[in-house]
């Protein structure tokens, strides 16, 4: 089933192009791991499929009532919440029960004589029975303690940044969505956790679309890499060692086509010098194809540097 397609779409920061009318399509089961060099434009792309920003041009479509679940690098959470309550936190029907569960069951911990209190405790028990909310509650609790977050009843204000990122992580696990997209997932993680994470992606149903640069994490949980190389989308089949050998002969048959496009610009040019004038006509049309070929620029992945200093000097040296 198709999740997501992207057709034609084109993205750009002012003169900066990121994106060159790219196309994309993900479907269910894909575990796709994204790479590409350093602000090559990936985060970009991942918010584009969260619809936090939008393509200048081409269409981006998620199809149906298709549900997309994003984690970013840092994740905004409401330092107000506890742990549970964030994680709960989601447009889930079960989790939305789960967090008004633990709302009354607070409330009734501070006021449990409260009979208003008592008869909502009583009716949202019953759905939690109906809803299989006490296994849910239970799953949440384990994936939390899977993730090193043990004080369940912790407001978030109070965590660190990595922490932070684990439970916002917990919330997305946990989510229904189908298509989740994480944004380097193994950031603050130790490695007992990283292996459990591992297992946890690779018997998930929902769709993965990542970026890490923890290859051998993309080895063990990725089935597709795409390459963000010189604004352009290629896919490769398999997991990050299978792209690491299809991007060899990519590259060679991409160079190997360079050199003979080369080649026949250099014996077009000297033909022309050598033939007679008599031959105008043919020579003309010749001309112009080698000069056409001419004006294609082959990208060897150089990069320009871009930059701007303050108008004041802030020191005696700037770089």
């Amino acid at each position: 089933m198709n999740l997501v397609t992207i057709e034609q779409v084109s993205k750009q920061y002012s003169d900066r192009v990121l994106l060159d009318q790219v196309d994309l399509m993900i479907n269910s089961g894909d575990r796709v791991g994204l790479i590409g060099r350093n602000g090559s434009g990936k985060s970009t792309l991942l918010k584009l499929l969260a619809r936090e920003e939008s393509p200048d041009t081409g269409q981006l479509t998620i199809w149906g009532k298709v549900r997309v679940r994003y984690l970013p690098q840092e994740p905004v959470l409401d330092g107000g919440l506890t742990v549970l309550e964030t994680v709960f936190s989601t447009e889930s029907a079960q989790m939305d029960l789960l967090r008004r569960y633990e709302q009354v069951s607070a409330a009734m911990a501070a006021a449990p004589d409260d009979p208003v209190l008592q008869a909502q405790f009583s009716k949202i028990s019953e759905e939690m029975g109906r809803l299989d909310g006490w296994s849910a509650e239970a799953a949440a609790k384990i994936i939390l303690t899977k993730l090193g977050i043990t004080d369940y009843g912790a407001r978030v204000s109070t965590l660190s940044g990595g922490q932070r990122k684990r439970v916002a992580m917990a919330r997305a696990l946990l989510d229904t969505a189908d298509l989740l997209v994480m944004d380097e997932p193994t950031n603050h993680l130790d490695a007992e956790t990283i292996a459990w994470l591992e297992k946890y992606l690779v018997t998930t149903p929902n769709a993965l679309f990542m970026v890490t640069h923890d290859r051998y994490f993309l080895d063990r949980v990725a089935n597709q890499i795409i390459d963000l190389d010189r604004r352009k989308l290629v896919k490769y089949e398999g997991n990050y060692s299978r792209y690491l050998e299809k991007k060899v002969e990519r590259d060679e048959r991409l160079a190997a086509k360079e050199d003979k496009r080369r080649k026949f610009i250099r014996r077009e040019l000297e033909w022309i010098k050598r033939a007679p004038s008599a031959r105008g006509t043919k020579q003309k049309a010749r001309k112009q194809r080698a000069e056409e070929l001419g004006k294609i620029r082959y990208d060897r992945k150089d990069r320009n540097l871009s930059m701007v200093l303050a108008g004041r000097r802030l020191g005696k040296k700037v770089l």
